[in-house]
């Protein structure tokens, strides 16, 4: 049992782990600055964006991945190996969108191609965002 409350206490200390950190973008010239948060194991997490008029832009950026459930089985990974393996995974794409809202009533919308999925966006990658009063950032990150 208490291997058991060891082992939850340590799963719940990673799983609270945050990433955060700052992007630069460029809008007609001028530096735009994002500002991430993105939990350790998580496919999604927080952008908030100061744009150079001073419009700030809030809301999810969401990186796209796929999964198997428990409907596949396969024989086990050598051909002495009887076992049976269920197979049950998520594959992450290196494809990530944003939809933010902004303080004075805009929206935009980005799309990001990460470097490496795994890593999320600390991995690095490249993207662009588009306001609904057709404002355009390019990153690099």
């Amino acid at each position: 049992m208490k291997k058991l409350v060891f082992m939850t206490s340590i799963l719940s200390m990673i799983s609270a782990c945050v990433s955060t950190g700052v992007i630069e973008g460029v809008s007609e010239g001028k530096t735009v600055q994002f500002d991430y948060e993105q939990g350790l194991f998580e496919n999604d997490g927080q952008l908030n964006i100061t744009m150079p008029d001073g419009e700030r832009y809030s809301g999810k950026f969401v990186q796209r991945s796929s999964s198997t459930s428990g409907n596949d089985w396969e024989i086990g990974e050598s051909s002495n190996d009887d076992s049976w393996l269920l197979k049950d995974s998520t594959t992450v794409s290196s494809r990530t969108e944003a939809l933010l809202i902004g303080n004075r009533g805009s929206t935009m919308d980005c799309r990001f191609q990460l470097s490496s999925p795994d890593s999320g966006i600390d991995g690095g990658g490249i993207g662009n965002c588009k306001t609904s009063t057709d404002q355009k950032v390019a990153i690099t990150f």
